[in-house]
């Protein structure tokens, strides 16, 4: 979720989101995306990558997540904010959260058993310990300093 480089622009020029997105369609991950703005950018940039099935472009952050197996945020959109965490729960297939901009609570995300993982703590070597069981693959677009509370 949040496909842009920031909130409230369509910018996508160096965008973190496009280079998992690349990674996980490399290892073979079906995307459900959501961005308020950007997506016509999205799609137009993903336009002749050799996967372009797999990226599902939907029309609400609640329809990215139905099923999901995780949900990465890249942008900091209020509307991500606002998210209910015991809906987020409901809809997903796998509750797994990885925050690139630390919008949640850890917490919160606690207190609703999520796994939440976020950007910018010293790293919990303990990490692939704790994650065992989810497609390691997953694991190899984490950057090196994520860590779960």
């Amino acid at each position: 979720m949040g496909l842009d480089t920031q909130d409230y622009t369509d910018d996508i020029r160096e965008a973190p989101a496009l280079t998992v997105m690349e990674r996980l369609l490399d290892m073979g991950a079906v995307l459900q995306v959501y961005d308020p703005v950007a997506m016509d950018e999205v799609k137009n940039f993903f336009l002749d990558y050799p996967y372009p099935e797999r990226i599902i472009y939907t029309s609400s952050p609640e329809e990215a997540l139905v099923g999901a197996e995780a949900l990465i945020i890249n942008t900091e959109w209020d509307i991500f904010r606002r998210f209910d965490l015991s809906r987020i729960k409901a809809l997903m297939a796998n509750p797994l959260v990885f925050d690139g901009r630390n919008i949640f609570d850890p917490d919160k995300m606690k207190e609703q058993n999520i796994p939440y993982y976020y950007i910018g703590k010293p790293f919990d070597k303990k990490l692939n310990q704790v994650m065992n069981g989810i497609s390691p693959s997953l694991l190899e677009v984490l950057p090196s300093r994520a860590v779960k509370k």
